[in-house]
């Protein structure tokens, strides 16, 4: 019997094309990992799924990532784990205030806020896969993102 903390690759499992491409592979994911739950950073992106994890950054949690981050500064001064634990969100500071990653930030802060960080976790890996050019996603507004996560209309 399989593990459930495992993945299958199975051939005979391929989805028909337009499918999520870990699903067009035949891969299955089960349940979000401690490490990626643990890699959520402060502004809601997950850290353990970007590409630059490929190329030796921790991620803001490790000590990676952009050392004058607003949102890390914020919430580490408030004590809080993240923008979605702050009344204030959303505010207009830092990611949230820059046209080039407001959406895509918010998008996953107000996931994050609706679901809880392990379901938006798993929801995340189910959408966008197990690695995400995270640049894809520029310049896209809350509602294209809610609309990725969650489908259409919803």
């Amino acid at each position: 019997m399989e593990d459930a903390s495992t993945y299958s690759d199975r051939s005979d499992q391929r989805m028909p094309p337009g499918n999520s491409p870990r699903r067009e592979y035949g891969i299955e994911r089960r349940k979000a990992s401690e490490e990626m739950v643990n890699t959520v950073a402060y502004c809601g992106l997950i850290c353990s799924l970007c590409r630059n994890g490929e190329k030796g950054c921790n991620g803001c949690r490790g000590g990676g990532g952009d050392g004058n981050c607003y949102q890390r500064r914020c919430c580490l001064e408030k004590g809080v784990d993240g923008c979605w634990h702050c009344e204030a969100f959303p505010c207009d500071k830092g990611y949230f205030a820059d046209e080039e990653w407001e959406g895509l930030c918010r998008g996953f802060v107000q996931c994050i806020k609706d679901k809880g960080v392990e379901k938006f976790a798993n929801l995340v890996q189910s959408k966008l896969g197990e690695r995400i050019e995270y640049g894809d996603f520029r310049f896209k507004k809350e509602q294209e993102i809610a609309g990725i996560l969650y489908g259409p209309g919803e």
